[in-house]
């Protein structure tokens, strides 16, 4: 909060942030940043407040007023609706110019032909969100956490990513130290076990992420990223964190035969 106080400057005019870290799952603090901003001034006084709720969304609890977001971004992909489509929330009243112009489409806001089976698909998606409670919410985070704990005491080398906190329930990371990560990866896979290093939408970028060097994951350890869904039973977790123990002890030990050079 500090930080964030001290980046202000009196010719801010707009603040992104991330309602929830794709690659860890912890919970930003955009409430309190939103009432942080509207202690500067009235709206259209003080920075334009735009929230990243991609990740949060049929995840945790999500309000634009309670945030005190100014606009607010979904995606219907990560709620088990259709890939390209999407939705923009905006305050009454807030000013917005579009970043190019045409037919006027979407209100003015973006020009272009409207992708209506897709836009379908999402509210079908967005309808069945209607059944998911807090209850539901905690129950999926408390499948997440034995997952972690069991894949603790299966491998030696897995630490948690990051320290306990606020988190979605849906994103488990773990680190494994002095491991790569694309051959863990593959032998994941060989088991019928999918998951992600780093994020999807830095998938060609090399090197370590800007994220895990933020919260100081050497180079050298692999974060590997699991995303149980709400449906995700303790029995497949529990066969997940056991390909996790078997790939982690083929690929330590094809390190250690590994010629030094």
């Amino acid at each position: 909060m500090e930080a964030f106080a001290a980046a202000l400057r009196p010719d801010t005019g707009l603040v992104c942030l991330m309602a929830v870290n794709n690659e860890l799952g912890t919970l930003q603090p955009c409430g309190e940043l939103g009432a942080l901003l509207a202690a500067r001034g009235r709206p259209g006084q003080r920075p334009h407040l735009h929230v990243d709720a991609v990740q949060a969304w049929g995840h945790v609890p999500v309000s634009p007023v309670r945030l005190g977001a100014d606009s607010l971004a979904l995606s219907a992909h990560k709620i088990y609706g259709p890939k390209g489509a999407g939705a923009l929330w905006v305050r009454p009243g807030a000013r917005l110019a579009p970043i190019w112009e045409g037919g006027g489409q979407e209100r003015g806001m973006r020009s272009g032909t409207e992708n209506v089976p897709a836009l379908v698909g999402f509210a079908v998606a967005a309808s069945a969100l209607r059944n998911r409670g807090a209850a539901a919410w905690e129950a999926w985070g408390a499948r997440r956490d034995r997952f972690e704990a069991r894949c603790l005491h299966l491998v030696p080398q897995a630490r948690a990513t990051v320290t306990p906190g606020p988190r979605a329930p849906h994103i488990a990371s773990l680190r494994l130290s002095d491991l790569p990560a694309e051959p863990l990866l593959h032998a994941l896979e060989a088991r019928g076990v999918i998951a992600s290093a780093g994020s999807a939408c830095a998938s060609r970028a090399k090197g370590q992420s800007h994220v895990l060097r933020a919260v100081g994951v050497p180079e050298r350890d692999a974060v590997l990223r699991f995303s149980p869904g709400p449906d995700t039973s303790d029995e497949e977790l529990g066969r997940a964190a056991e390909a996790l123990a078997d790939a982690v002890a083929e690929i330590a030990g094809v390190a250690k035969k590994a010629p030094v050079r």
